[in-house]
């Protein structure tokens, strides 16, 4: 294999922009990641912070660079005000722009806090299309080689200089070293390793007893290791971006994964049985609310009128009945046919909560919310709170959960590693999470600001690389991916033969290294019993000498279970 003059460490979506950066450019790539699939967490995500937009032109949006220049430094509280003023300045060109002329559409556009304007972007079909139409560039370019299922466990050092990397085959267990010109770490944050979340845990919240892991499974902070060992200087570890409320993840081997769980119009109590906190207020109080509780957890509180309007950030619970049935497990979800019976299901005092139940009810009534809850109606926000009043009455405990990180590698300008002294790590360069996206949020963010940020920073690297070493024509790796495929109609009936030989009743149950999402994916196909060619049609009907998964045909799959986008 020749040396590529850009090694990637990492898959997701900052690192796919750089790749489809890079070879546009010229580059030879290598991306290296854990999973066997791309795109990290951007694919269950849902919007994208533009400054700008033609879409916010068509809407009547009125925006501009020196505005939301303000909202990033206001808001964020000691943003890097260079990246803060790059991203101003350029998203419309380097995400909205681009994107489009990739057959992205855009929908509706939402202000959340901190934002003077609307400029949270949701892209029709959710922010996995962002990533499907970054990897088909990828495999369109021919100029990219991806080595999915390899852990990238030592960079390699040649006189002060970063030349290439050690990896590990997480299928084979077997390892080798790639060399490399420059190489990227676009590793993800460290919001999954309970170890470093606490040690650098915000000292403006309260210290929980439990909290959930609701990043990426990959993000454990490796990227932060990788660039310590090359002299790169880590900082501002104590910038989390942590939500509420979250739920324990069913089935989750650990017991300490969550996803976000979201209900229209519930209220929150504490322990006591007690409203603590606008449930529908700003979301840093919230969560510092939250986490000052005793003990840090909630119940959310609702009707069989607003459980209809449940949502859960993760792919098995897209789809109905899947949903309810996941989360009416012991401990996760308690229903009774009166509040007070509710209070004794949950551990909650009975009266108490009956009592509060009343209250918020009779503000509702009389207009006027204890704890300053918005209870009349706004076009801007929406239908104002509804009764809590039509049995059953349900309660799910909440926890906080882990999200982003706002800190890590700190890198310059052109996304290069920098020492503790600010010298330039030669050969190195990091975008994305793993740098806390190069401060551009400062201690938090206005939303939309990671995916966005994420993928302006991977191009930047990329023009960055090709920059430095003017890249010469080079042949292509590999043959693009053929994308004339005759796209066939599911048809139930081939069942049996994939059944020969791929038993999917055992497979998913074969915890074999490398098959994550293989086991995740196909476990969905189980429970909502799909048919295999209706993901699978190319395949079908079994043909020996063209029996080969077309990867243009598979991105077109993808939203069957990452469709999260609640805008049209």
């Amino acid at each position: 294999m020749a040396t590529p003059d850009l090694l990637i460490v990492g898959g997701g979506i900052s690192g796919l922009a750089a790749a489809a950066e890079g070879a546009r450019l010229g580059l030879q790539v290598t991306v290296v990641d854990r999973n066997s699939l791309y795109g990290g967490t951007a694919v269950i995500a849902y919007g994208i912070a533009i400054v700008g937009s033609p879409r916010q032109e068509e809407l009547g949006i009125k925006d501009s660079p020196e505005l939301a220049y303000r909202d990033f430094v206001n808001w964020g509280g000691d943003p890097h005000p260079g990246w803060v003023r790059y991203y101003a300045e350029h998203s419309k060109g380097e995400l909205f722009d681009w994107f489009a002329a990739r057959g992205v559409s855009f929908g509706q556009i939402v202000k959340p806090n901190g934002n003077s304007v609307a400029r949270f972007h949701h892209p029709r079909g959710g922010d996995v299309s962002l990533v499907v139409a970054l990897y088909r560039d990828v495999h369109r370019s021919g100029k990219v080689e991806l080595l999915m299922n390899t852990d990238v466990i030592g960079l390699v050092l040649e006189e002060g200089r970063v030349a290439g990397v050690k990896v590990q085959d997480y299928r084979s267990g077997k390892s080798r070293t790639l060399a490399a010109r420059n190489v990227l770490l676009s590793t993800g944050g460290f919001q999954n390793n309970p170890e470093l979340v606490r040690n650098f845990w915000p000292s403006h919240l309260g210290k929980p007893e439990r909290i959930l892991l609701g990043a990426g499974f990959e993000a454990n902070g490796s990227g932060l290791d990788l660039a310590r060992s090359a002299g790169g200087t880590i900082a501002h570890l104590d910038r989390q971006w942590n939500y509420s409320p979250g739920i324990p993840l069913p089935d989750g081997p650990t017991g300490n994964r969550g996803v976000y769980v979201n209900i229209v119009g519930p209220i929150w109590v504490n322990a006591q049985g007690r409203r603590f906190i606008n449930e529908s207020g700003d979301k840093r109080a919230r969560l510092e609310a939250l986490t000052r509780q005793t003990p840090a957890k909630a119940w959310m509180i609702y009707d069989a009128d607003l459980r209809t309007t449940i949502e859960v950030t993760h792919p098995v619970f897209n789809a109905e009945p899947t949903r309810s049935n996941r989360l009416n497990r012991p401990g996760m979800m308690f229903e009774a046919a009166t509040i007070a019976e509710l209070g004794e299901k949950a551990g909650l005092p009975p009266a108490v909560l009956a009592a509060t139940v009343e209250r918020f009810n009779r503000g509702i009534q009389l207009g006027k919310d204890e704890f300053g809850r918005r209870v009349s109606s706004d076009p801007a926000n929406g239908p104002p709170p509804e009764l809590i009043q039509t049995a059953p009455f349900f309660a799910i405990p909440v926890y906080p959960l882990t999200r982003k990180s706002m800190g890590g590698i700190q890198v310059d300008m052109a996304c290069r590693v920098l020492t503790e002294s600010g010298q330039i790590v030669p050969g190195l360069y990091a975008s994305g999470e793993a740098t806390g996206f190069g401060g551009l949020n400062g201690k938090q963010s206005l939303e939309g600001t990671f995916i966005g940020s994420a993928i302006l920073m991977g191009r930047v690297a990329a023009r960055s690389v090709a920059d430095r070493i003017a890249p010469a024509p080079r042949p292509m790796t590999g043959k693009p991916v053929s994308e004339n495929v005759v796209r066939r109609k599911a048809d139930p009936s081939s069942d049996a033969s994939c059944q020969k030989c791929h038993n999917l009743d055992h497979l998913v149950t074969d915890s074999r290294p490398g098959y994550r999402h293989f086991r995740l994916s196909h476990g969905i196909v189980l429970e909502r019993k799909l048919s295999c060619s209706e993901c699978h049609a190319e395949l079908a009907p079994f043909r020996e000498n063209a029996h080969r998964i077309n990867k243009f045909v598979q991105t077109e799959n993808c939203a069957a279970c990452h469709s999260p986008s609640p805008g049209p």
